[in-house]
């Protein structure tokens, strides 16, 4: 199952606007989330414009679906923390800390 099937079955649907930003092709698992996530972060630059508003809103996406996955799928939820560590580390955020 590739992660935009298993985003379509989620509860909640990505509105149609959204889903031409989920660049979702790869096999469903934590660390595909997690990397399409970097992916869309990375598409941001330092551009301001919308079109890295929109990547930015789907790096978020990408993130809160791993942590989805991490509790749905994962049999170790140490994998969740696991996640968090990679974003803090990934988007400079908690530095010093």
């Amino acid at each position: 199952m590739t992660i935009a099937e298993w985003v379509s079955q989620r509860e909640r649907r990505v509105p149609a606007a959204f889903q031409l930003g989920l660049r979702a092709d790869a096999a469903v698992s934590l660390a595909a989330l997690v990397n399409a996530a970097e992916e869309a972060l990375s598409a941001c630059g330092d551009d301001h414009d919308r079109r890295a508003a929109y990547a930015l809103l789907a790096a978020d996406a990408y993130i809160t679906y791993a942590c989805l996955w991490a509790v749905e799928e994962e049999e170790d939820l140490g994998t969740l923390r696991d996640v968090a560590e990679r974003v803090v580390r990934a988007w400079g955020a908690g530095k010093g800390r």
